[in-house]
């Protein structure tokens, strides 16, 4: 039964389930005061909210985690977040050809799930969502400046994705290196600068993004050419903002989950017997946001005060015991070969 779910929201053969899988992170959480009070200011104008339940922290084995702050039950909502306060580049396109400073890159948007020639850890969407991240940081021109002006003070991009790319691209290191120097160049950036806020917006789409529904996906289709591309043909990794803080396991052992509530559903009675459920109050919930429905982190075991929440992630082979013990081998193989972060 989970199975067949899981193949209906999620195509078995996207040729986006080939990526390079990063276990563990490397890198720091820089937490500028002035860029995490602005993205506050953000994450409160639009309606995303924790409810006091997490705080941001850190581990041995994440560079940004969450931890509970309080006991919470099965089903009680941890984060909300509007459909429209989430990033991935469905909205990118919405976004990218309003704006004079665009991406210098040409993009086939009909080959979006494809594998990019020269970089076969990212698809063309992953490379044009990571491309406009570096450039609204720069320019600041979005309305998603604040968060991905957070997004990008995490420093485990250099450090954990280029090395997993690096591995893909072996011979054609400088090749690559050059084709991102000429991006830079083209966008009138420092390419030191350049590369490594790529390799951040990588880091965080790579490890952070949740893969949408069908049903959560179908209103952002709407004033773009996607109209030859069946929705659930689309894979669109998304950043949900603070969900983005949750790692993703993709073995079975999550406490977390995320889950879509409609529109519809949103602007009718229903939405106070979603609050009930979900325990939020009605009050907390702004009806002119959620005009194409939110997202919510829910626990899926008893969280007790202190716990790391981590969110399940959509198991490459759909067996998480062979997710676990492919793990388990590529960690003894990086101890064995002194290549452990950190070691």
């Amino acid at each position: 039964m989970q199975r067949s779910l899981i193949r209906r929201f999620f195509t078995e053969n996207r040729d986006s389930l080939k990526k390079p899988q990063m276990r563990k992170e490397v890198g720091a959480w820089l937490y500028k005061r002035d860029t995490v009070e602005r993205f506050q200011l953000w994450c409160r104008q639009n309606g995303v909210k924790a409810f006091n339940n997490v705080r941001i922290t850190s581990s041995a084995q994440y560079a940004r985690c969450l931890r509970a702050t309080k006991d919470l039950y099965p089903g009680e909502a941890v984060i909300v977040a509007p459909h429209g306060a989430t990033l991935n580049f469905l909205r990118v396109v919405h976004e990218m050809f309003d704006k004079p400073n665009n991406f210098p890159v040409v993009v086939n948007w009909m080959n979006h799930n494809h594998r990019v020639p020269y970089l076969l850890g990212a698809s063309h969407s992953e490379l044009a969502l990571a491309g406009w991240i570096c450039r609204v940081h720069s320019l600041e021109d979005s309305f998603f400046s604040p968060y991905v002006k957070w997004l990008l003070e995490d420093t485990r991009g250099r450090d954990g994705v280029s090395q997993g790319m690096s591995k893909e691209r072996s011979e054609e290191t400088s090749y690559v290196d050059q084709i991102f120097s000429e991006m830079a160049i083209d966008a009138c950036e420092d390419p030191e600068v350049w590369m490594e806020n790529l390799f951040r917006s990588f880091a965080a789409l790579h490890l952070r993004g949740f893969p949408l529904e069908v049903e959560a996906m179908e209103p952002l289709l709407d004033g773009t050419d996607f109209f030859k591309t069946k929705a659930p043909e689309i894979h669109c990794p998304t950043l949900i903002p603070l969900m983005d803080a949750v790692p993703q396991l993709e073995d079975g052992n999550h406490n977390v989950m995320v889950q879509y509530y409609s529109g519809p559903r949103c602007r009718s009675e229903e939405l106070l017997s979603i609050c009930r459920e979900i325990n939020v109050p009605l009050e907390e919930m702004d009806v002119t946001q959620l005009k194409n429905g939110f997202f919510a982190l829910r626990a899926i075991s008893k969280l007790s005060e202190g716990d790391y929440l981590y969110a399940r992630g959509l198991p490459k082979t759909l067996r998480p015991d062979e997710e676990a013990h492919s793990a388990n081998m590529l960690e003894a193989t990086r101890l064995m070969q002194n290549e452990y972060p950190g070691a």
